[in-house]
């Protein structure tokens, strides 16, 4: 009978899996025991590491044997773990998982705070010096013309997991999907963060989804990601969820079958509110 303090589940990471260096350092095979050893490291007395109490570990052949592979697998596979820093392994046997309480027991919420936190820190000074057509970064969020970013800009793009935390987060809410992420976007998100953390961008996500699908809602227009992050009228309002959902309710409690485009609250109409970023 399975321990009752140790984990029936382990958290898979999805984008930092498929697209991280797991499958680019492991062949298949590897890949087979390194997700065998994240399972011993959950079913364990001591999460995190593969043991069999809290100072004694597995031999290899007893690894190989739990996760039906052959000991050369086992130990060749560890060889490289070791090297990509993804386990240590101390004198008894025992193996650790390195990062363990990162991904496994960290809310992803405040993983992606502290993950964008890290990358602005990095990449401020580089985002604010570049130039795309010639053209300061800072101001192409402004202009309405929507000039296409040069190659080089694009590419760099393309090649980091920029600000995809807030990307994914907003195409998941299926308000507007857009195809990918864009220099555009890039800027629209950096400058929010200058003023809100990412927690309270994605919260503010949320709430807007969840307005402009309610029923019970006034409010229906939908923007884009830029146009929601840059506009006066949006971000921060949605920001502030205090009253935020009271302030968008339908007064007069008759929700029709199809929901208005432009019924009043408070004096205001859908249309005359979209008007106030002007």
């Amino acid at each position: 009978m399975p321990h009752l303090l140790r984990k029936r589940w382990i958290k898979l990471w999805t984008q930092e899996t498929l697209h991280g260096t797991t499958f680019t350092e492991l062949e298949p095979a590897q890949r087979a025991v390194w997700f065998g050893e994240l399972l011993m490291a959950g079913d364990s007395p001591e999460p995190g590491k593969i043991c069999v109490t809290k100072d004694i570990g597995f031999t290899p052949d007893q690894r190989a044997a739990v996760l039906h592979v052959s000991v050369e697998l086992l130990e060749e596979t560890e060889v490289l773990l070791i090297q990509h820093n993804k386990i240590t392994k101390n004198g008894n046997n025992i193996i650790e998982i390195v990062n363990w309480d990162v991904y496994q027991t960290t809310d992803r919420t405040e993983y992606m705070a502290e993950y964008m936190k890290e990358y602005r820190s990095k990449q401020k000074c580089k985002l604010t010096s570049k130039t795309a057509n010639g053209k300061p970064v800072d101001k192409l969020v402004t202009r309405q013309d929507k000039t296409r970013v040069d190659n080089t800009r694009q590419e760099d793009i393309d090649n980091k997991d920029t600000y995809s935390p807030i990307f994914d987060f907003w195409n998941a809410k299926n308000v507007i999907v857009h195809k990918k992420l864009t220099h555009l976007m890039v800027v629209a998100i950096e400058k929010a963060l200058n003023d809100y953390s990412p927690n309270e961008i994605i919260n503010a996500i949320k709430v807007y989804s969840d307005i402009t699908k309610g029923e019970q809602y006034w409010f229906n227009y939908k923007w884009t990601l830029c146009e929601f992050l840059t506009r006066k009228n949006a971000l921060p309002v949605f920001v502030n969820t205090g009253a935020v959902y009271s302030n968008f309710l339908i007064k007069n409690n008759k929700i029709s079958e199809s929901k208005p485009t432009q019924t009043a609250r408070g004096g205001i109409s859908a249309k005359d509110y979209l008007k106030q970023d002007k």
